[in-house]
């Protein structure tokens, strides 16, 4: 069995963790590159296709207004399958709409990003918030270091190996392989054991929440520019 201070590489667990979280951000740059070329071919209006963006980064504030606090309050392990799953939902209906009805599918397609963008937010903090659950407090600084390098490798690399991908198939592909990577992603964190299950949920977070310290702190994030950034990643 893996100690806390064995070598990353060593973990069964994390490893299991790792590639599910470096497949889904790879799928994330396929996704990037796919949603707003599939709205450009299928209204050919540029205002759209921009506002496709623009519906991306109103899901993640969104979902940075909320996801502390249930990260905080549930399971965190849930958190993420239930993220999960509903991303992988979301962008295997795209396709399916989208061959019904072009155009009358994208109000609904608008939607449904806005939700997947706000379901990508929760999960991001919900996972960072598990990791000292999964590799003890100890490995903390090593694994945030290991997965902030694969998001950045995996966000340069996705978009290059997604144009690729696109310009031959077609961006439905893009959007279908995002989905499968959002369902590799929940297996790999369902086989996950983690060492303190109770720690996937704050037992002392019990106060009541309120409103005046929610909007203190978010107003903290806004004025801080790397907070802020993280709350507008990469992600979705």
């Amino acid at each position: 069995m893996n100690t806390s201070l064995d070598p990353l590489y060593r973990d069964r667990n994390f490893l299991l963790f790792w590639s599910g979280q470096a497949l889904s951000v790879l799928g994330d740059g396929f996704a990037a590159v796919a949603l707003p070329l599939l709205v450009l071919r299928t209204t050919g209006s540029l205002v759209q296709m921009g506002a496709i963006t623009a519906t991306i980064a109103v899901g993640r504030i969104l979902g940075s207004l909320v996801a502390g606090v249930l990260a905080d309050r549930w399971d965190r392990r849930r958190i993420m399958i239930c993220c999960d799953t509903i991303r992988a939902v979301i962008f295997s209906l795209i396709p399916v709409l989208v061959h019904l009805s072009p155009q009358r599918s994208m109000p609904v397609i608008f939607v449904l990003v806005t939700v997947a963008s706000f379901a990508g937010n929760i999960f991001h903090v919900s996972c960072f918030a598990a990791l000292p659950a999964l590799v003890g407090r100890e490995r903390i600084v090593a694994v945030n270091s290991v997965l902030w390098s694969t998001y950045a490798f995996m966000g340069f690399v996705g978009p290059v190996l997604g144009g690729i991908a696109i310009d031959r198939f077609g961006p439905l592909v893009g959007i279908g392989i995002d989905a499968g990577s959002f369902i590799f992603s929940a297996i790999s964190i369902l086989r996950v054991q983690f060492r303190n299950i109770d720690s996937l949920s704050n037992a002392s977070f019990r106060s009541e929440f309120k409103l005046e310290s929610f909007w203190a702190g978010m107003s903290f994030i806004w004025r801080t520019p790397i907070l802020r950034a993280m709350g507008l990643g990469p992600e979705q």
